[in-house]
């Protein structure tokens, strides 16, 4: 039986390897109030940072905990899951306008671009199903997580991040 799924954060939710998903603790730069579950990106400081549009160039990972809107560029360790080739994620699937979505078969084993849906609380990540080919796509769709079945609206899917947009893992 069809069900709306809740939205939820984006989750680190495993590596392929049936291990946990890779972390790092970093410093974060200067007046940060990035949510748990949000994307970083570090921009040659040593610093992370939130993304702040939709089509990154570079994703560094997801914050395991929320910024701490700190007055200086510190030490202050923030944890960060790293996109790498084995570190698979989990998120809603939404259209692009972040209107609901039936999930569809066709919906995994594909590339999709990722949303910042920053008019809810807390801000959440969401994969686009309007937009899954271009330059724009981020990401690469497995399957449904547990709990959500094809039919289901707003499903959550596990994916992992494209290499070229995988900061660990990008070409230069």
């Amino acid at each position: 039986m069809a069900k709306t799924v809740t939205k939820d954060i984006m989750l680190a939710s495993a590596s392929e390897a049936n291990a946990p998903p890779f972390s790092v603790t970093v410093g974060e730069t200067t007046s940060q109030t990035f949510p748990k579950g949000w994307l970083v990106q570090n921009l040659g400081t040593g610093y992370v940072t939130g993304i702040s549009s939709d089509t990154p160039t570079a994703i560094l990972g997801l914050a395991e905990q929320d910024a701490h809107n700190l007055s200086t560029a510190t030490a202050q360790d923030i944890s960060v899951s790293i996109a790498n080739a084995t570190t698979v994620f989990s998120a809603n699937v939404l259209e692009s306008s972040l209107t609901d979505h039936v999930l569809a078969q066709s919906d995994l084993l594909t590339t999709m671009a990722i949303q910042c849906e920053t008019s809810s609380t807390p801000n959440k990540i969401d994969l686009s199903a309007s937009t899954t080919a271009g330059a724009n796509c981020r990401v690469f769709t497995l399957r449904t997580t547990q709990g959500t079945d094809i039919g289901d609206t707003n499903g959550r899917v596990l994916f992992v991040f494209l290499p070229n947009f995988a900061q660990s893992m990008g070409t230069s």
